[in-house]
């Protein structure tokens, strides 16, 4: 996935895509963020 088309899909709400871009930050310091809809709430 691309870094704009993954933008776009993390401000439609996309938890995946939220995922992605917090973990490219969090990485390189060791920490993977792990994400989940809770009762299909967005």
């Amino acid at each position: 996935m691309t870094q704009p088309n993954l933008l776009e899909l993390a401000k439609q709400g996309d938890a995946q895509a939220i995922a992605s871009l917090i973990n490219r930050q969090l990485q390189p310091k060791g920490i993977t963020a792990k994400v989940a809809l809770k009762d299909a709430c967005r």
